[in-house]
């Protein structure tokens, strides 16, 4: 097995229907950021929490402003090595201003709605989980968790 498996989030659990896609401005509904999220797929899911995430803040002055979202999750959640749901678009996990991705009402519903949805498959990106974030040059980064080399090998 490679060191990163490259897979989008095929996702058993999970319809592969087409759906619309969702913001909280122009979703039409008037009921607000997690209007119309039953009708997306993970995938749809997915790419939305990984297009927020890009155009969320990055900007920090501590490690402590930064976070890391989307890495690989095991059924309950837990951040594990083996195959895992993900929706990042990096192995450790998206690096964001903590506080800007709290604010966002519209990444809260999504992400509520991919753990309740979306994880527990065994399908996603295997050998990652969980990276550091880090503020560098006032730029939120993110690392890598290393599965195979200590110490952070034997994590599940």
């Amino acid at each position: 097995m490679g060191r990163y498996v490259l897979a989008v989030m095929i996702l058993a659990a999970c319809d592969h229907g087409g759906g619309p896609a969702i913001d909280a401005a122009t979703d039409g509904t008037g009921d607000g950021p997690d209007a119309g999220l039953a009708s997306l797929t993970c995938e749809e899911i997915a790419a939305q929490l990984q297009a927020r995430a890009a155009a969320t803040s990055r900007q920090c002055a501590t490690p402590s402003d930064c976070m890391l979202d989307g890495y690989p999750v095991d059924f309950g959640g837990t951040p594990t090595c083996n195959c895992g749901a993900t929706w990042s678009s990096s192995c450790g996990g998206d690096p964001v201003n903590a506080a800007a991705w709290a604010a966002d009402a519209t990444a809260r519903a999504l992400n509520a709605e991919w753990t309740s949805r979306c994880i527990g498959g065994t399908n996603g990106l295997c050998d990652c989980t969980r990276g550091t974030a880090s503020c560098v040059e006032g730029t939120c980064r993110g690392t890598t968790f290393d599965c195979f080399n200590p110490p952070d090998a034997g994590v599940r």
